[in-house]
């Protein structure tokens, strides 16, 4: 590989473009757009909530990337697999998510998101990364 831009792009952009187009469709869906109305405000909210998010997910799957990369189990994925896995990640946080999981303090919560997160990163580079 001599340069980084194929894997990086697909994963600096990927998680972004999957959680605002679920947003907007939901607004949309949900007859909650309205350009001039009370509504702007909460979908620019929840665009900036889920912007958070999706940028805590690109860090887990650099994390996850590099890790992998590191302990030699997977090479550092390109073209259709990184584009997919990128697109596809807040959905396997999702699914990680509805698992039940009795949280008792702020750092509890902390943990939770963050562990589920990087989990989802690393099972996710797993099963469409390619092995070295």
């Amino acid at each position: 590989m001599t340069s980084f831009r194929p894997w990086l792009v697909p994963t600096l952009v990927g998680p972004f473009a999957t959680m605002w187009t679920l947003v907007t469709l939901a607004f949309l869906l949900t007859g909650q757009a309205q350009i001039l109305g009370e509504r702007l405000d909460t979908w620019a909210v929840a665009m900036l909530i889920t912007g958070f998010l999706a940028a805590g997910q690109v860090v887990a799957l650099l994390v996850s990337d590099v890790l992998l990369l590191k302990l030699k189990l997977r090479r550092l994925p390109t073209g259709g697999r990184v584009w997919l896995s990128s697109l596809l990640s807040p959905f396997i946080v999702q699914m990680i998510f509805m698992i039940p999981m009795p949280i008792e303090s702020v750092f509890g919560l902390a943990l939770w998101v963050l562990g589920g997160m990087l989990g989802a990163a690393t099972a996710n580079r797993l099963l469409f990364g390619t092995a070295p």
